[in-house]
């Protein structure tokens, strides 16, 4: 599962960050002049870099989640950047330990939004309830990495993962727990 997890993760950041780059104005591609191109948050346009934010919990009760989903996101970003970026695009993280605290994740998110093109990951339900509303007024997308149902309908939110009533419902034959054996 957590292999699927990062990969999905990746997937997702991947995503947003070509929608970043993508869409920052101007009808020359990104080969092209600099002078048509617009730029937001998190996309230095002279350094060719995109920077992102991850807001996870690195200490405190969900640290066993936290470190090796960052470390892996860290690690693919890093893989991407030694095999040239994407379309010589350099990826950038900012991260940020939450303790998986909901107040400490908003202010991190409020010190970070305004420096990164996207939150590549908000770990857990209720810290990534803590920025929701501030990220639609922003026009941020999170990469969330958690297991309620109610961020699949939200559009802000690019879900990591499978969420619980998904996951349950999931047509996939699965042996039972080893408790019920």
């Amino acid at each position: 599962m957590q292999k699927s997890l990062i990969r999905n993760a990746a997937v997702t950041c991947v995503a947003g960050l070509t929608l970043a780059a993508c869409s920052t104005g101007g009808s020359s591609g990104l080969g092209g002049s600099s002078a048509n191109f617009t730029t937001g948050p998190g996309v230095d346009l002279a350094g060719k870099t995109i920077t992102l934010g991850i807001l996870s919990p690195l200490s405190g009760v969900a640290e066993l989640i936290g470190k090796p989903l960052s470390a892996g996101q860290e690690a693919y970003f890093r893989y991407v950047n030694s095999q040239g970026g994407i379309d010589g695009w350099k990826i950038k993280v900012e991260v940020k330990d939450d303790q998986y605290n909901p107040q400490l994740h908003a202010a991190e998110y409020n010190q970070i939004v305004g420096s990164v093109a996207m939150i590549a990951q908000s770990l857990g339900s209720p810290t990534t309830a803590a920025i929701e509303q501030s990220a639609r007024q922003a026009g941020v997308v999170i990469g969330t990495a958690a297991q309620s149902s109610a961020f699949v309908s939200h559009p802000i939110n690019a879900v990591i993962g499978t969420p619980y009533a998904v996951d349950v419902t999931s047509p996939t034959p699965r042996s039972p727990p080893r408790c019920w054996q």
